[in-house]
């Protein structure tokens, strides 16, 4: 499932360029700086991995489930397709 609505940030940091999607846990936003001012980048980590906002890196489902219980959910799912489809 695709989640085309805009869920990131409202403004961009270059000093704090990473910020997570709040309802995507694969997705965050970077904040890039570029010669028209700050903009924010959407980028993924992949289908198997989420994103770590406390470490800012893309990390194994369970450490991220532990920091966010809610994409727990998101996980189970994926992993219930991936053995039965």
């Amino acid at each position: 499932m695709v989640n085309n609505s805009f869920v990131g940030p409202t403004h961009c940091d270059v000093n704090n360029p990473n910020s997570r999607d709040t309802v995507d846990c694969h997705r965050f936003y970077h904040c890039k700086d570029t010669a028209e001012g700050p903009e924010l980048v959407e980028k993924s980590c992949g289908q198997y991995m989420m994103y770590n906002h406390e470490k800012q890196v893309c990390d194994w489902p369970a450490t991220v489930i532990a920091l966010r219980p809610e994409c727990a959910g998101a996980y189970q799912l994926f992993y219930y397709c991936a053995l039965y489809f």
